[in-house]
């Protein structure tokens, strides 16, 4: 009875459906502008996002060679260095990456004896660069007369890779790619040598003592080029 009595009042009440007709007015009002957020608001938004402009960019690249031979005594550690030109970091916009090939043969000119162990290490210092890039490698080994291949990561990110990139403008994306900081300085390379003997040698008269090593530098630049993709 008292639910009825209620009712009543809602329905019949002209104050009381005052009210009533008061809040569905301001629900239809929310409603409507919910509506009008998502629909037109939005909308604007996505339509702003299919218009963003979109680029390319991609790198000219440039690479630096030298190549240094070495002779290194038995159980010796020598330090090699090496340091870019100036001339390569104002002829480009970038320093991207340096690789490093030590090469080297038995060359005791003894029957039967084996290769040589020859250890690389290329030791993170003072100079700018992305030492801690996962696709870094920074030390090798040899004991076979193999090939020892490292590599270094210089400017952060830089993978030689052409992209695709939205919004901004394109001079924004270059400045992305230019920084003659990255790379400045004395790189170290440290190379260790263990000379192996033969067993059984009856050459006294030829020692293996030391071994000769080749080191090669390659410091890859690179020229940013952006450019705006037609939609």
């Amino acid at each position: 009875m008292a639910s009825e009595n209620i009712l009543d009042d809602l329905l019949f009440n002209e104050e009381s459906k005052q009210r009533v007709s008061i809040f569905v007015a301001f629900c239809m009002v929310l409603a409507v502008y919910h509506a009008t957020v998502f629909w037109v608001i939005m909308d604007d938004d996505i339509a702003a996002k299919d218009t963003m402009e979109m680029f390319s960019v991609s790198f000219d690249t440039n690479t630096h060679l030298h190549e240094e031979v070495r002779t290194i005594d038995d159980g010796d550690r020598e330090v090699l260095s090496f340091e870019v030109p100036t001339a390569m970091f104002d002829d480009h916009d970038g320093f991207g990456v340096l690789y490093i090939n030590i090469n080297y043969q038995e060359t005791s000119g003894q029957i039967g004896d084996s290769c040589d162990t020859v250890a690389a290490d290329l030791k993170p210092n003072s100079v700018q660069a992305d030492w801690q890039d996962e696709r870094n490698v920074l030390s090798g080994l040899s004991t076979d007369c193999s090939t020892i291949s490292l590599a270094l990561t210089v400017f952060p990110q830089y993978t030689g890779n052409q992209t695709q990139v939205t919004d901004m403008s394109a001079e924004h994306w270059a400045s992305q790619w230019t920084n003659d900081a990255h790379g400045r300085g004395m790189f170290e390379l440290q190379i260790e040598v263990d000379a192996s003997q033969p067993t059984g040698s009856v050459l006294p008269t030829v020692s293996d003592d030391d071994e000769e090593v080749t080191v090669s530098w390659e410091a890859v630049f690179f020229n940013v080029v952006v450019e705006e993709v037609e939609s």
